[in-house]
C-alpha cells in the first residue's frame, strides 16, 4: 500500500540523465510506500530523530536528498505524519510498543 500527497509548496529539482543537459523538474505530489527492514536500517546512520524522519521520508519516496532539503517545513510534517501511520509505535518512541 502507498499513498500520495499533494505538496502545498511544489519543489523544483535540477536533474541529470545519462550525460545530458542539466533540466528542471516540478514535483507535485509525492507518493509514500510502506516501509521495509532496509529503510529502518536506515535509520541507524543518523543522529537525531528530525534527520532520521527525513532519511525515511527520502527512502519511502524515492526522492533525493537535495529535493528533501528544499520541501516546505509544513509538507514535511504532512509526509510525515503519513509515514507515521504506516507503524505509529515505531515512530513514536523509536522502538516496539510493549504494551501487553
Amino acid at each position: 500500500m502507498s499513498q500520495i500527497y499533494r505538496l502545498k509548496f511544489p519543489v523544483t529539482q535540477k536533474l541529470r540523465t545519462n550525460g545530458g543537459p542539466l533540466r528542471e523538474e516540478v514535483i507535485e505530489e509525492v507518493t509514500l510506500r510502506r516501509a521495509k527492514a532496509k529503510d529502518l536500517r536506515l535509520l541507524d546512520a543518523h543522529e537525531g530523530n528530525f534527520g532520521r524522519s527525513l532519511t525515511l521520508l527520502g527512502a519511502l519516496s524515492g526522492l533525493s536528498r537535495t529535493a528533501i532539503d528544499e520541501l516546505d517545513a509544513e509538507d514535511v510534517k504532512a509526509l510525515g505524519d503519513i509515514a507515521s501511520d504506516f507503524f505509529p509505535d515505531l515512530l513514536a518512541t523509536g522502538e516496539p510498543s510493549s504494551e501487553t
